[in-house]
């Protein structure tokens, strides 16, 4: 199979690939925390019509900038306060991304890098789902990239000034998006790359840093005025214990991310390992190495561990694997071990999707070894069943590691690939339509159902004993919320996990009923 070598072809299929992205935005609900942390943070702007300061619970929320929250708003506005609108920025920024890769390898290396390059990225497995969720994070990285990849092609080439000043204003809202986390990757990465080639790196970089400390400035300036400083200090404290403390419980194991990466980047990961340490006299591949040990090394020392944190490493994962491939085709070479690993973690996915969709078959079992009683409460109410559809991911999936190694074998490159993203994106999309459903009613689909519920009938939830922003978002709500809980007629609800205490001070007119792993109190204050 050729390569398309127009300019209007590639787009056309890099567009084609996005497609799935777009698939099952609002099959189920929005998950605790982060998704509904920043959704409710959109649509408390669009309720009080405060933009410049994000509110939880019509209160100042410092935790993060404000763009994500921006983008999540505007997409509200057309499409209203809904989990597809909360979605639909990340899945037009995965869109956005895989153009990036395609001019961006067009730009080192040719037509076939920069489609190997978005291929590759979009066939992998977290990769392909990162776009899915209503998280900052593939915002945040993608202006980190832009700014990044701007900045070392000015480096490569021996650039005008103005490139760091554009890299730099793209760097700035990235700090927008998440942080000053934004601002000290690829700072780093540019200045180790710098070193490592020896060239004039100080007034290039001190340019990227003006410009992009100018846009976060306009912004931190504004907040400022309106909130003082006590909120900013708030601000930069948190930032601080995200790395020395594991922040709302998010431990891991020293090696988390580097597992995460590799098994969860499948198959690019894989064909990345011959490159990741290749010495060789290329800029290209020296910065994305730099860029990728960066990631990894900044995020294994931080004490918190979340999976997204890594993400912006998935770059030069599918960079590595472009390249790996690129030899491939040119040289005609593969090496067996990396055929071997292929295989054995294919085989491990693949056992992995079988387990979910034979799930009903030893639930049952397995509710006797949960230790959450939560999670057994939730377990013993779901009626999941099984059926027989629920193993098409599975044959999907292994069909396609099937076909893949064959081609393989052929070296035939695009056909490996196309055959892993049709398999892939076919398996995951199947899930993600019929088995997500029933994994969330798992978890929080319990709680979230009876909040809709009360919120129609006007009564506010509040919680004891745990941590949720479903309360918020799913019970819509308004800036008297917290005056509901002491005064007024309306009746009130307070929500616990059924492993915790029931509240203080419930009367005992208190109507009481559970749900999954959750007990629900509903009462008029005062009574």
């Amino acid at each position: 199979m050729k390569l398309p070598t127009t300019n209007i072809t590639p787009v056309f299929f890099i567009l084609l690939l996005s497609l799935p992205l777009y698939f099952g935005l609002g099959a189920v609900h929005l998950f605790d925390w982060d998704e509904i942390n920043f959704a409710e943070c959109a649509r408390e702007m669009i309720v009080s019509g405060q933009y410049l300061s994000p509110m939880i619970k019509f209160e100042p929320f410092w935790e993060k900038p404000p763009l994500f929250f921006w983008l999540q708003a505007a997409s509200m506005h057309m499409f209203g306060i809904t989990e597809f609108a909360a979605r639909l920025p990340n899945a037009l920024f995965g869109t956005a991304t895989l153009l990036l890769l395609y001019f961006a390898g067009r730009h080192i290396a040719g037509n076939r890098m920069g489609i190997l390059w978005a291929l590759l990225y979009i066939s992998s497995i977290l990769p392909f789902l990162y776009f899915k969720p209503g998280i900052i994070d593939p915002v945040f990285n993608f202006f980190i990239f832009v700014s990044y990849f701007i900045a070392l092609t000015a480096l490569h080439k021996k650039r005008a000034l103005y490139f760091f000043v554009i890299a730099g204003l793209i760097n700035g809202l990235a700090i927008l998006t998440k942080g000053p986390v934004g601002f000290a990757i690829p700072l780093l990465s540019l200045l180790v790359t710098s070193l490592m080639y020896k060239k004039k790196w100080v007034l290039p970089l001190f340019t990227f840093c003006v410009s992009s400390l100018f846009v976060s400035v306009l912004w931190f300036s504004a907040w400022i005025a309106v909130n003082g400083w006590s909120l900013f200090n708030d601000f930069i404290i948190y930032q601080a214990q995200l790395f020395t403390q594991p922040v709302a419980g998010h431990k891991g194991f020293f090696l988390y991310h580097f597992i995460v990466v590799f098994m969860g980047c499948f198959p690019a990961s894989v064909f990345a390992l011959p490159m990741l340490f290749r010495k060789k006299n290329n800029l290209w591949l020296s910065g994305m190495q730099v860029l990728f040990w960066v990631v990894m090394i900044l995020f294994t020392l931080v004490s918190t561990k979340i999976l997204h944190y890594t993400s912006l490493a998935y770059f030069p994962v599918s960079f590595f694997a472009a390249q790996y491939f690129t030899e491939v085709f040119t040289q005609h070479k593969r090496k067996r071990i990396v055929l071997a690993i292929y295989l054995a973690l294919g085989a491990l996915w693949s056992l992995a999707l079988l387990t979910l969709a034979l799930f009903p078959m030893y639930k049952d079992i397995l509710q006797q070894y949960v230790n959450d009683p939560v999670a057994a409460a939730n377990i013993a109410a779901s009626q999941w069943k099984f059926e027989v559809i629920h193993v098409l991911p599975f044959l999907f999936f292994v069909c396609a590691i099937a076909a893949g190694f064959y081609y393989l074998q052929k070296h035939k490159t695009l056909h490996f690939i196309i055959c892993h993203f049709v398999g892939f994106a076919a398996a995951l999309c199947i899930i993600q339509s019929m088995l997500l459903p029933k994994i969330e009613n798992l978890t929080q689909g319990p709680f979230i159902d009876e909040i809709k519920l009360l919120q129609e009938q006007g009564i506010a939830v509040y919680t004891s004993g745990m941590k949720s922003y479903a309360p918020y978002y799913y019970g819509r709500i308004t800036p008297d919320y917290s005056a509901n809980f002491s005064t007024g007629d309306k009746k009130i609800c307070i929500a616990t996990k059924i492993s915790k205490p029931a509240p203080a001070n419930i009367p005992e007119t208190v109507t009481f009923y559970t749900r999954g792993g959750y007990h629900f109190y509903i009462f008029k204050p005062g009574q």
